[in-house]
């Protein structure tokens, strides 16, 4: 038999309990903490290495992008490219999207058709149209982007602008082409910082964090047969 306690501050297991019916064999384990960061470093016995089409120039750039992920690598100069070596368990579309270049554009929402500049779709479903106004800033006026939880646990993006401004009543967020969220803003005071949610995982999530806080030019990435062991 088994039983499992929620929180009734976060909606959370707190305890599971299975055994027999008379608790003469059970196991019992207690959960606490969530989303306190904690890191696993285990040993890398395999490396798998990478060429990158980039001038060797951007080697500082491109180490800051892998530790702001906490991506374990080695990365050398390797003529006018970058040989970049990683543990095997990336794949090569992980290395491109660890290495990619996102976009982050916000625009007012309006209330009626006559009034947008251009028709989007929330979550890219044509059944959830928004009539979009003005951009009122992209990446390029972050000043800070955190993860963090909400009383659920459930991840979200906090921005941090580089200047207060005054934000209309709603606003949508529109990441790499696709809206993912609408949100409604304190309309009676100057703000510099938001909530993004999506429905991203935590690991997508610190790379998009990123590539906001270490932006990086388009990088060619292509296997290579060199090894750094």
């Amino acid at each position: 038999v088994g039983i499992l306690k929620v929180s009734k501050k976060n909606y959370l297991p707190s305890v599971i309990w299975t055994g027999l019916p008379d608790s003469s064999v059970y196991l019992e384990v207690e959960l606490y903490n969530y989303n306190k960061k904690k890191t696993v470093k285990s040993p890398v016995e395999c490396w798998y290495d990478y060429l990158l089409v980039v001038s060797p120039d951007k080697k500082k750039e491109i180490g800051r992008r892998l530790k702001l992920i906490g991506v374990k690598h080695r990365l050398k100069k390797k003529g006018d490219a970058l040989l970049l070596s990683l543990p095997d368990y990336y794949t090569l579309d992980d290395v491109k999207s660890i290495l990619s270049t996102r976009s982050l554009n916000v625009y007012t929402v309006m209330e009626q058709k006559e009034e947008a500049q251009r028709i989007g779709y929330l979550k890219d479903d044509r059944k959830n149209a928004l009539y979009l106004g003005e951009k009122l800033f992209s990446q390029d006026d972050i000043k800070g982007v955190k993860i963090k939880f909400d009383g659920a646990s459930k991840p979200y993006f906090e921005i941090t602008l580089k200047t207060k401004s005054y934000f209309p009543e709603r606003v949508a967020f529109e990441l790499d082409g696709i809206i993912q969220y609408t949100a409604t803003l304190d309309i009676n005071r100057k703000i510099n910082k938001m909530r993004l949610y999506t429905d991203m995982s935590f690991y997508e999530m610190q790379n998009i964090r990123a590539s906001f806080l270490q932006p990086l030019p388009l990088i060619g990435v292509k296997p290579s047969k060199e090894e750094l062991n």
